[in-house]
């Protein structure tokens, strides 16, 4: 799956596994194998952002939290301007080589967004909110202000509300991260997840700043996909697949939700 014509997320990937990225010498987690898994392992939410971009053309693209998959976008949309923050410098170089343009800034601080009002007409902010300790409200009004009059904010955060998690409330589990991962110190990334979200509350944080909803759904690991991994015996992906399909029919309890909204500004 991806936008039309261009080059599928996961012919992406197995050119990355090919070439290695052969003169790279920084990665996602600091390791070439763990970047290709997480990029593997999360191909259906990379692959639901490009069906929610369309075609950018020429556009101003932002990506915060960026991954290879900025990479990718950069490949994907020559003639779009690709932007990239971070809360540190670790892939500036790589991403730079490759015609990003990156710049560091800390959200989950005091920074704001390195950039000035109405510039953007597109940003990217998936699977990062939840790793911010700062008000979210305060974030997203940031990224209302540098988009321009009409321009798309594509967000995804974990579901707290998904089956698993509750599946393991009625087991008198805990749904969260184990609680030394949330707060452990010195990962280039901040903190592990110190507050995930159910679709109401991401809605509600998101009108707080001004953003107009658009679209929204729940993103999943497809039940075709866990038929494929040979590497798990034959039940245990039947019981995956059942589940993945579960929680694909009921979107609020999918593993993580998406949303499209616009920053409608003309009535601001």
């Amino acid at each position: 799956m991806t936008s039309a014509g261009g080059l599928p997320f996961r012919e992406f990937l197995t050119s990355l596994e090919q070439t290695g990225e052969g003169s790279e010498r920084a990665f996602l987690e600091g390791d070439p194998t763990r970047e290709l898994n997480y990029l593997r392992s999360g191909a259906y939410r990379f692959e639901r952002v490009l069906d929610l971009l369309g075609d950018v053309g020429g556009a101003s693209i932002l990506d915060v939290g960026p991954t290879p998959f900025t990479l990718y976008l950069r490949r994907r949309f020559p003639g779009a301007r690709v932007h990239a923050v971070d809360k540190t410098d670790h892939l500036g170089q790589r991403f730079e080589r490759h015609g990003v343009v990156f710049r560091t800034c800390d959200l989950g601080g005091d920074d704001s967004l390195p950039f000035d009002d109405d510039t953007m007409d597109v940003i990217i902010f998936t699977e990062v909110l939840e790793h911010l300790f700062r008000p979210p409200t305060e974030i997203l009004t940031d990224m209302w202000r540098v988009l321009r009059p009409g321009g798309r904010l594509i967000i995804s955060v974990p579901n707290i509300a998904s089956l698993k998690k509750r599946i393991a409330m009625v087991l008198g589990r805990s749904p969260l991260q184990d609680p030394d991962e949330v707060m452990k110190r010195g990962w280039m990334h901040g903190y592990g997840h110190v507050h995930e979200y159910t679709r109401g509350e991401l809605l509600m944080v998101l009108r707080r700043a001004r953003f107009r909803i658009d679209r929204t759904c729940g993103i999943n690991f497809r039940a075709a996909d866990a038929m494929r991994q040979r590497e798990i015996p034959m039940p245990k992906r039947l019981a995956k697949a059942v589940y993945c399909a579960l929680a694909t029919a009921l979107p609020d309890c999918s593993g993580a939700i998406m949303v499209r909204a616009i920053a409608d500004k003309e009535h601001s």
